[in-house]
């Protein structure tokens, strides 16, 4: 008398994986839910994103948007945190950092980071959130410019009394400004002329400071 085989039954983590259903489409539709709110943002700015607008374009359901977020606002915190990030250089010396860092944020700001900003900045002045959601993606993303300058006024290569805030605006300044205001080129030759007149006029201003508290 023949028994009846008695099948193995796998786990249900093993037959989603098998399966191709569950974390990997998961994680295929919130890339392509925030690769969408990216796109939307730099299309129409902060007031014309929608919720609506992202899971057409991302071709999910909203049901499917609202089950990770409540709003859109933390959906575009989260969108913004996968844009590429400034990473603190080490070639030994001040000019050669920022040489590297501002490169890194000239073709950062080339990317889809270039078509997003410009929208956020003008929309932060009239609605608060806006302006929380930007306010701290700046912050944290001029942090390893900031902290290049600081190890710069460290090692001797800028003066004491240099305010490393003020610095890094002075060096970003102009490459922002070109890149996504007045549209000009922020090439190698730009920045180092930036960098070699912030240096120049940061030691020349301690220099007079300090021939003046004699």
């Amino acid at each position: 008398m023949f028994r009846p085989v008695k099948r193995e039954r796998r786990p249900a983590a093993a037959r989603t994986v098998a399966g191709g259903r569950g974390r990997p489409r998961s994680a295929k539709a919130q890339k392509a839910i925030l690769d969408a709110t990216l796109e939307l943002l730099a299309e129409t700015g902060m007031s014309g994103l929608t919720v609506e607008g992202v899971a057409a374009r991302a071709r999910v359901g909203k049901a499917t948007i609202y089950r990770r977020w409540s709003s859109k606002l933390p959906l575009v915190v989260d969108a913004l945190s996968t844009l590429p990030q400034l990473q603190i250089p080490a070639t030994g010396t001040l000019r050669g950092d920022l040489r590297q860092i501002l490169g890194d944020l000239a073709r950062i700001l080339r990317s889809s980071v270039g078509r997003v900003l410009p929208h956020l900045a003008g929309e932060r002045a009239s609605d608060p959130a806006v302006h929380e959601v930007f306010s701290r993606y700046v912050v944290a993303r001029r942090r390893p410019l900031v902290a290049v300058v600081r190890r710069g006024i460290e090692r001797g290569e800028l003066p004491a009394g240099v305010d490393p805030e003020a610095a890094t605006d002075l060096f970003v300044g102009p490459i922002v400004n070109r890149l996504l205001f007045s549209h000009e080129a922020a090439d190698a030759s730009f920045i180092d002329f930036v960098i070699a007149t912030v240096l120049e006029a940061t030691t020349r201003m301690a220099r007079s400071r300090s021939s003046h508290a004699r």
